[in-house]
């Protein structure tokens, strides 16, 4: 059985632009880009995830709500799925707010799986 990473977060710009060079997959609720990290960038077995929601989602009330639920959604349900030595950034949709919890876990399982294949 693989050993499931650990999640740190994408905090420099840099490393979201890099990410949107990547692969990326669309959900319902979210766009997810994906890139492998280059050596010496991150301790292995980590895989970083950011988060980036947009104006067009609502005012900052809005936004961090989105924000905080996306981030209890990667915390609780992703580390089996995440692959270690990856970058991955999720884009909200404004869908995201009231979306159902199990929409939003189904959404991730789907774009983890199709973007590694």
């Amino acid at each position: 059985m693989a050993q499931t990473p650990s999640i740190a977060r994408i905090k420099r710009r840099a490393d979201f632009k890099a990410a949107a060079k990547g692969c990326r997959v669309g959900t319902r609720h979210f766009l997810m880009q994906m890139r492998a990290h280059r050596e010496n960038e991150c301790p292995d077995g980590v895989s970083r995830f950011g988060y980036t929601v947009t104006k067009k989602a609502g005012n900052a009330v809005v936004r961090n709500r989105i924000r905080r639920r996306l981030r209890e959604l990667v915390r609780i349900d992703t580390g089996a799925r995440a692959k270690a030595g990856h970058d991955y950034v999720l884009i909200a949709r404004a869908s995201a707010e009231t979306a159902d919890f199990s929409e939003l876990k189904s959404d991730l399982a789907r774009a983890i799986r199709k973007i590694h294949n």
